[in-house]
């Protein structure tokens, strides 16, 4: 590794994130968006643990890798940070005054929230303790109804129009115990706490090799069409191990191992009565979950489930 970071860094199409200043950039945020967004070439990521007060945001890229050195490339979600609102916000406004501005940084998803209503936006800017978020509230909030805003993200978030991003070959530690899970509404709008999230307007991604364990939502969750989902290993998660969401098509879950989700399945496929494409379900090694394989969804989809070995679930096996 040394011999590589010493002859290659800053000189090479790969560059290098080393979080102890070896490298071409010290984060793997800091790594993306310095390459172009088409043709962007592979960031190789040193073992060591990347502390992630946001999501690694990948938004519009083409042809991106990102790949670590094992397990010890370990990525770890911080402890939720959080602050009561300090003023009312309505619908449709994208100002938000809290008491304690400080807590937060530019480009974290955070949660909106009270009795009444919830929803998860970007932060935008922030002036004092005023934040300005991504678009426009949905909902009103109420000082009186306890409304509050805490950070709820994804470790790898791949959103917009990106196409071939691959992430390979590194380990997430969702850091449940010190989360707490939010979406906006439910399906098929966005959620977060996974730990890798591909949004629905994703094509031809791939997430291989990967360790991934204790996300507040799902480990791997997946929208979009022409994904292969691989050779990873999935664990201890509130939600389902990996989850492939409606909207999806021509999706390849392939030779992962989910054991021991804490609340809910290995691997779900759909959502309510929402249609879905075509997902192949091959191989996968399937155990201590509530239910190995779990199918919901519409009279339009193709789902097949091949050759795996799915045992000692506590509802069932599919």
């Amino acid at each position: 590794w040394n011999d590589l970071a010493d002859n290659y860094a800053g000189k090479a199409a790969t560059v290098i994130v080393d979080a102890a200043g070896k490298g071409d950039y010290a984060t793997i945020q800091e790594a993306v968006d310095a390459l172009p967004s088409s043709n962007a070439g592979e960031i190789l990521v040193r073992g060591a643990q990347y502390l992630l007060s946001q999501a690694v945001y990948i938004k519009d890229r083409q042809d991106l890798v990102i790949r670590g050195v094992g397990k010890a490339t370990r990525l770890k979600v911080a402890d939720e940070v959080q602050s009561d609102m300090a003023e009312n916000a309505a619908a449709g406004q994208r100002d938000v005054v809290v008491a304690d501005g400080s807590v937060f940084e530019v480009g974290q998803h955070v949660s909106l929230k009270d009795t009444g209503s919830e929803e998860v936006r970007r932060i935008a800017s922030i002036d004092g303790n005023t934040l300005t978020m991504e678009g426009n509230l949905d909902n009103s909030y109420t000082v009186a109804a306890s409304a509050r805003v805490f950070t709820c993200f994804c470790a790898i978030y791949i959103t917009g129009t990106s196409k071939r991003v691959k992430v390979l070959n590194l380990s997430i530690d969702g850091n449940r115990a010190h989360q707490e899970f939010d979406r906006t509404g439910w399906y098929p709008k966005e959620h977060h706490g996974d730990g890798i999230r591909l949004s629905s307007t994703t094509e031809a991604c791939a997430v291989e090799g990967c360790w991934l364990t204790s996300c507040i939502a799902h480990n791997i969750c997946v929208a979009g069409k022409r994904h292969r989902i691989a050779f990873n290993h999935s664990t201890d998660c509130y939600y389902d191990g990996i989850n492939v969401e409606p909207e999806t098509d021509e999706i390849l879950v392939l030779g992962n191992h989910c054991w021991g989700q804490a609340a809910w399945n290995g691997i779900q496929v759909g959502y309510g009565l929402n249609d879905i494409g075509t997902v192949q379900v091959i191989g996968n090694v399937l155990h201590d979950n509530l239910w190995g394989v779990s199918i919901i969804g519409g009279p339009n989809g193709n789902v097949s489930v091949v050759g795996n070995i799915i045992k000692e679930n506590s509802q069932g096996g599919i």
